[in-house]
């Protein structure tokens, strides 16, 4: 998200040749980080979230894909700035979450590689997903790219939603 935020703002700005887009730009990007700063704050205040682990990422990802669905429709900078801190929100708790919920389905002795498992594939989706936006910007919009996106966030959406049928290890 972050590779792209700026640019896709920039975009959104540059609709107002009054204003300085990179820099409006890149406050925005600063509220995408605020926006996950708090989302985690919130979230790790919520007793025994492992336990309604499931349901927090189904909803956050639920809300990352209306944020990604306001992003591709916005036709300037309000709808992108509320699109954008909607994500910053939404994608906050996704990451811990997963890794509570997912070790709660498993023996301790097998933490460090589901963790380095899960770490990889994340890794390969921040190493890939901006390049692949970026390459179908070109010429275009971001906005036009993020359907990218939107996809993996559906992917998400689907993985969340089987991670909820799988038994814990207590059970």
């Amino acid at each position: 998200m972050t590779t792209w935020i700026k640019k896709l703002m920039e975009e959104l700005f540059s609709t107002n040749t009054q204003i300085d887009a990179s820099a409006r730009a890149g406050v925005v990007l600063s509220l995408f980080g605020v926006a996950m700063m708090a989302g985690r704050f919130i979230t790790s205040s919520i007793r025994n979230l492992t336990a309604i682990g499931t349901k927090v990422i189904t909803f956050s990802t639920l809300l990352a894909i209306v944020s990604i669905i306001l992003m591709i429709i916005a036709r300037g900078p309000v709808t992108g700035i509320i699109a954008v801190i909607l994500a910053g929100i939404a994608f906050a708790p996704i990451f811990p979450t997963i890794i509570g919920v997912t070790f709660s389905k498993f023996e301790p002795g097998l933490y460090g590689s589901i963790f380095g498992i899960i770490f990889a594939v994340g890794l390969l989706g921040g190493t890939f997903v901006p390049k692949m936006i970026g390459n179908l910007s070109v010429g275009s919009s971001v906005q036009k790219s993020l359907p990218v996106a939107l996809f993996i966030a559906l992917i998400l959406l689907v993985i969340s939603l089987f991670i909820g049928r799988i038994k814990n290890k207590e059970s």
